[in-house]
């Protein structure tokens, strides 16, 4: 359990970070090409990513399963069996990482939820006039916060500060972040931000995706409004100073730093270069780049479909005519499968190598390699048997180092996945 979760959240920080390299890449490009929206769109592909990890896909080639069980001595096999599998690791180092991982998910949960609070505190009941919209104190910058539902908060001294055509203007900004559902977005990366709190590339991505939202909204509101660019432009510098609002579930007019206010400035002279097929040629360019990574993701993913069939193979094994041993063993065709048997008397030690194969006519052919004593010495040659599926296949081994003869009987079965299941 521990390693199976250990596993998942490396493979999700992998991909996480594969998608934010990708799409910080590929970014400038979008910008310049085909508009903020498109760059907007692109972070889409993160959370397509992750979620890739849990598609179906082909099933792993099996690993080698073994049971067994001893008619006599039978703690003696037990213990010889499970000496030759792979013996567990301590996973003390798993239970203190994941620990850890667990300890920085739930801080940055709670400073999250703290920063959303601070910001809900300074929520003003809005006035009968004010048409539904929260107040903010004097100095904060207008934003959209909540996501179910969503309200525009303004500040007490929004009028004094914007002239009328500038108040309309980041109305209508404030608006499209509203529809396009923007809050729900920066909700659903704060949390994958908690969940890969060590990973800088996860803030990284967020901190471009506010940015991307602020542009996208920006053109949104100048392709309706083409004549206002230089009153757009003014009401971004009339913010500067205002006292941002960063939360889970905000977007603020004015970021904390001044590189996304240079950028959205200077976005504002490109947005009517961005004609309606430029923009749809390259979001078709966009969806085909962002299938073709989440492709090549899942198939960097996918396990290797086995190409060959599932086998069974019973075994009987015996010394002087006495039955010691009937394990059983799960492979598939062409795949070595491998027993070691030590009783620790004079019996002395056997390890089999079988390779099951299929013949054109449907038989089954089983090439064994055997070895016995202390130490192990090689038998010479491949030993061979074939016949139908399910038949009983007998042979008897001399022993090279002058033990008891092995007697062995085996009986191989074509079987479904499905299928198996430890004998009890």
């Amino acid at each position: 359990m521990i390693e199976t979760l250990a596993s998942i959240l490396l493979r999700q920080s992998l991909l996480l970070s594969l998608g934010v390299i990708l799409v910080s890449t590929i970014r400038p490009w979008l910008l310049r090409l085909a508009g903020p929206e498109a760059a907007r769109k692109s972070w889409a592909l993160l959370p397509v990513l992750l979620l890739s990890s849990w598609l179906p896909r082909p099933a792993q080639e099996p690993v080698q399963v073994l049971w067994g069980n001893a008619v006599e001595g039978s703690e003696g096999m037990a213990a010889a069996v499970l000496g030759h599998l792979p013996a567990a690791t301590s996973n003390t180092g798993l239970v203190l990482l994941l620990g850890l991982w667990a300890t920085g998910a739930l801080f940055v949960m709670a400073l999250q939820w703290r920063h959303q609070a601070a910001v809900n505190r300074q929520l003003i009941k809005p006035e009968p006039s004010a048409r539904g919209r929260a107040r903010l104190p004097a100095g904060a910058s207008p934003a959209l916060i909540g996501v179910w539902p969503s309200r525009i908060a303004l500040p007490q001294d929004f009028e004094q500060r914007f002239t009328p055509d500038e108040r309309r203007l980041i109305l209508a900004h404030e608006i499209q972040h509203q529809r396009r559902r923007d809050n729900a977005w920066n909700l659903l990366a704060c949390l994958l931000c908690c969940l890969h709190w060590f990973n800088p590339l996860a803030w990284l991505a967020w901190r471009r995706l506010r940015q991307d939202q602020e542009l996208a909204c920006d053109a949104a509101v100048l392709l309706r409004r083409p004549t206002q660019r230089a009153a757009y432009a003014k009401a971004l510098l009339a913010a500067q100073g205002l006292r941002p609002m960063l939360a889970p579930s905000c977007c603020s007019w004015m970021l904390p730093t001044t590189h996304p206010l240079i950028e959205r400035i200077a976005m504002l002279k490109t947005h009517s270069t961005h004609s309606a097929l430029r923009r749809r040629t390259s979001q078709g360019l966009l969806s085909a780049l962002l299938l073709s990574g989440l492709g090549g993701a899942y198939l960097a993913q996918a396990e290797p479909a086995p190409d060959k069939q599932l086998v069974e193979l019973k075994l009987k094994m015996s010394f002087n005519g006495k039955e010691v041993a009937q394990p059983r063993l799960i492979t598939a065709l062409n795949v070595p499968a491998t027993i070691e048997w030590d009783q620790g008397d004079a019996n002395g030690a056997w390890r089999i190598v079988m390779t099951v194969t299929q013949e054109p006519s449907g038989d089954l052919r089983i090439n064994s390699r055997f070895s016995d004593g202390r130490p192990m010495q090689a038998h010479a040659g491949w030993h061979t048997q074939i016949g139908p599926a399910g038949q009983l296949m007998q042979m008897q081994m001399d022993s090279t180092a002058q033990g008891p003869a092995l007697e062995l009987e085996r009986v191989v079965n074509l079987i479904p996945a499905s299928a198996i299941k430890p004998q009890p």
